[in-house]
């Protein structure tokens, strides 16, 4: 898209986003603080957001979506076996223009997309996965139009190809299907190809993130080894350009000084209650930082994952 929109692309823009993107923020909103809920085991805590969580909210919907078009148009993720190459690529994309948090704001979104589909499959587990038993040390043949979804690694594969459909399909399976029926064939035919390269974890792990700084460490890299300091100083909107504006939660697990860690060392447990998307009120209130602390705590027992990494 050029300086100068058509009408028509104008109006694609405002249609995806009063009715794709919004939708799926008061979804996301329901989902994430309930499982917060569920965690301090109170009621959730007031879904009318700030603004600056609402910010933080729409960024990582929007650059969600950007790496599903990026993933869905580039060669390279042809290639099944090329999740090393993949997670190189997204590494030193993600370090040119984001700071850590913001990643980890996306795999937020990613974690939601996966729980969603997660489940679809388990419900549609017998109508398209039904196939022939597996005979042990064996490939299982599946019929044209099966899926098998008893297979943990394909299960995984397809999963991660169907959230690399983007918030569009996100959408669809959650606000327009009618019935049973209609979300079997929708499923049948959208689900995504098998990948293991779309926002993996592990795509994007501790060997991949080590070669990356061997080869072109950043300034995020040298901040990092340093331990630099990064204070929490508040909830901005709009931060100066000379001062960088964290999330409580990021300062939190990092005790206040610098990481360029993301994917493979936050877990999912963290990310299904949005912790890099609230303010430091809403983690007071909540009880939130003691979840926190709790869940960091259990992941690495004391350990720092910084001192894993190549500085």
């Amino acid at each position: 898209m050029d300086d100068n929109p058509t009408t028509d692309e104008i109006a694609d823009m405002a249609a995806f986003h009063l009715g794709i993107v919004r939708p799926l923020m008061q979804e996301y909103i329901a989902w994430s603080l309930g499982n917060l809920a569920s965690q301090t085991g109170t009621r959730p805590y007031n879904t009318k957001l700030s603004t600056t969580e609402e910010m933080r909210l729409l960024r990582s919907m929007y650059r969600f979506q950007l790496w599903s078009n990026l993933f869905r148009i580039c060669p390279d993720t042809q290639d099944r076996h090329g999740s090393q190459l993949d997670g190189w690529k997204f590494m030193e994309l993600q370090f040119s223009f984001f700071e850590p948090w913001e990643v980890e704001e996306i795999f937020c979104i990613k974690t939601f997309a996966k729980v969603k589909f997660d489940h679809i499959f388990s419900r549609i587990h017998h109508d398209v996965s039904h196939g022939p038993p597996a005979i042990p040390g064996q490939q299982r043949s599946m019929p044209a139009g099966f899926l098998d979804f008893d297979n943990p690694f394909t299960r995984d594969c397809l999963l991660n190809g169907t959230i690399a459909l983007g918030l569009n399909f996100l959408h669809t399976v959650l606000f327009k299907i009618k019935d049973h029926d209609h979300l079997v064939s929708t499923m049948r035919n959208h689900i995504g190809r098998e990948t293991v390269c779309f926002l993996n974890n592990d795509g994007i792990g501790l060997d991949v993130q080590n070669k990356r700084r061997r080869s072109k460490p950043s300034l995020r890299d040298r901040k990092q080894g340093r331990r630099d300091p990064l204070p929490f100083l508040g909830d901005v909107v709009v931060p100066s350009t000379d001062t960088t504006h964290p999330p409580l939660a990021w300062t939190l697990i990092w005790e206040g000084t610098y990481s360029s860690l993301v994917g493979y060392f936050v877990k999912d447990k963290i990310r299904k209650w949005g912790y890099v998307m609230w303010d430091a009120a809403r983690l007071e209130k909540t009880g939130a930082k003691e979840v926190l602390k709790r869940q960091w705590e259990s992941d690495w027992l004391g350990q720092d994952p910084r001192d894993l990494a190549i500085t």
